[in-house]
């Protein structure tokens, strides 16, 4: 009976630790697969979010058709490296560029601007364009600035709110001289009323006579 005592004990020895080395194996399965993923806090919550490229979404754009800048603009795009340039009939520009610096959006991707500063004489006598490079791409995105939205028109400075300001004081002042205008007619009639008198019977004036 010791005999079968001690066989028994060494076989749940030997199946107790087969257990744990098949556990200390699936939990290092676990820990490598979760090392490939990528944990990050977006808004206060945690989230694990897979390694991912995500091409941008592109705009060029003036604020007003007289405006000096041309604005590049790339947004939504992950990972955050990401390039933006300006060619000159073909020719790279580096002078009166401004390269605004990289933005988180809130669903974990990117934004990025980058402004032009040329004339509109220039524009017209020349061909401009914006390069994106990401890694995303198969190619890189060139945005023609002949293609541009303009946001809204107006002159340097002024734009749709100097407009708008200008038919605002042109109606006050309109405003103010048609009332100007109805105090003057108005006193115009006023000051040429007379009452009429009545005038003396011709009987009364006979008989003051005779006496």
């Amino acid at each position: 009976m010791e005999d079968a005592g001690s066989v028994l004990e060494v076989l749940r020895l030997i199946f107790s630790a087969d257990f744990i080395t098949r556990e200390k194996m699936e939990m290092k399965e676990l820990n490598e697969h979760c090392s490939n993923m990528n944990i990050r806090n977006t808004s206060g919550q945690s989230a694990l979010t897979l390694e991912r490229e995500v091409p941008p979404e592109t705009s060029l754009f003036q604020n007003h058709s007289r405006s000096p800048e041309v604005v590049c603009h790339a947004t939504g795009f992950f990972p955050k490296a990401l390039n933006i340039s300006w060619q000159k009939d073909g020719e790279d520009v580096h002078k009166d560029v401004e390269l605004r610096e990289t933005l988180p959006n809130q669903d974990g991707s990117f934004q990025k601007r980058s402004i032009l500063k040329v004339s509109a004489e220039d524009l017209q006598k020349h061909t401009y364009t914006c390069v994106i490079e990401h890694s995303s791409l198969e190619k890189d995105l060139v945005l023609p600035v002949s293609e541009r939205r303009i946001l809204r028109d107006g002159g340097s400075g002024g734009g749709s709110d100097g407009g708008q300001i200008g038919i605002i004081v042109g109606i006050s002042v309109a405003l103010v001289v048609l009332v100007v205008a109805g105090i003057v007619v108005w006193k115009k009639k006023n000051s040429g009323f007379k009452p009429v008198l009545p005038k003396p019977s011709s009987e009364g004036d006979s008989s003051s006579n005779n006496s």
